[in-house]
């Protein structure tokens, strides 16, 4: 039997080390689902030494975070015998709201400019608070998250993707029209040139996208994590379709997340759709789990307590 050490660092909705009062219950079980540590311990970072484990199912470890008044957070991270290991993860508020570092277009037009002057709207000004009033900034946070992890990508590609976009609309074309334009909680619609196809279907690319369906090349799905990869659906007029999606797994994303979305769309319901708060924690740890060295998930947003 091999031993190995475990270290949990647990942020907040601001990706800063937590510190909310009270303790979290931690839980580590192997990959037999056997508990190895369960307990309650305060502070940002926790250390588990001496754990044991069998080469095989049981160096897969799942660590579980409970906190009073806050979701469960968790991951799953493969060890090895001595090795020193380290889990992140991101405790947000059972009811998070959403606190933008840029809360006005001029504040946004200092801060990321390239951003800023893609943003297409009557009344510019005007829109932008009213995006950011809209669904309690949801739709925002949404487009905060896809130009985030575009970002992302071209880091690993070392190549600007966002030159390719020419617009984003700010407003939502009204319902029964070509729907196909603006922001919304879990996608946003940009204009792009015909380049960004190739560029994003390129050999170089085949790394870190791939097809959904294997025959096409117009819905791309990123395949770097297990949770929160960009899918990117070109559609006519060149238009760009940017989502994230919970699961990596095809059968997962379309059982658990396509189906409940389109049924509460059936019903009328806008909350049924992926919610970008859980996309952006989910995204935040997949990266820092991860350990790339040239990826990054910083959006100008944060998750407080409502």
């Amino acid at each position: 039997m091999a031993l190995c050490s475990l270290s949990v660092h647990l942020y907040d909705g601001a990706r800063r080390p937590l510190s909310a009062p009270g303790d979290r219950l931690i839980t580590i079980r192997n990959g037999r689902a056997k508990t190895l540590r369960s307990g309650f311990f305060s502070g940002s970072i926790v250390r588990f030494s001496a754990l044991p484990f069998d080469d095989g199912p049981d160096n897969h470890f799942q660590i579980i975070v409970s906190a009073k008044d806050h979701q469960q957070a968790g991951a799953f991270r493969r060890v090895a015998a001595g090795g020193s290991h380290d889990v992140h993860l991101m405790l947000v508020p059972k009811r998070p709201t959403v606190e933008f570092d840029h809360p006005t277009l001029s504040r946004l037009q200092a801060a990321d400019p390239v951003l800023a002057a893609k943003l297409q709207a009557d009344k510019l000004p005007q829109a932008y608070e009213q995006l950011l009033a809209r669904e309690s900034g949801l739709p925002l946070l949404c487009l905060c998250n896809g130009i985030e992890a575009l970002r992302s990508l071209q880091s690993e590609l070392e190549t600007d993707l966002l030159q390719h976009i020419q617009q984003i609309e700010l407003t939502p074309r009204p319902a029964g029209t070509a729907a196909r334009r603006g922001i919304y909680r879990d996608r946003f619609f940009a204009r792009v040139t015909p380049a960004l196809r190739q560029t994003l279907t390129s050999q170089s690319a085949q790394s870190l996208l791939q097809p959904v369906t294997f025959d096409r090349d117009d819905n791309l799905k990123e395949i770097r994590y297990h949770e929160a990869n960009v899918e990117l659906t070109f559609h006519e007029e060149n238009i760009l379709e940017v989502d994230l999606d919970y699961y990596r797994d095809l059968g997962a994303h379309f059982f658990l997340e396509v189906i409940p979305n389109k049924l509460g769309s059936a019903l009328g319901r806008s909350d049924a759709a992926t919610d970008p708060r859980t996309a952006y924690a989910l995204r935040w740890m997949a990266y820092r789990n991860a350990s790339r060295n040239r990826d990054h998930f910083a959006p100008p947003v944060a998750l407080g307590r409502g």
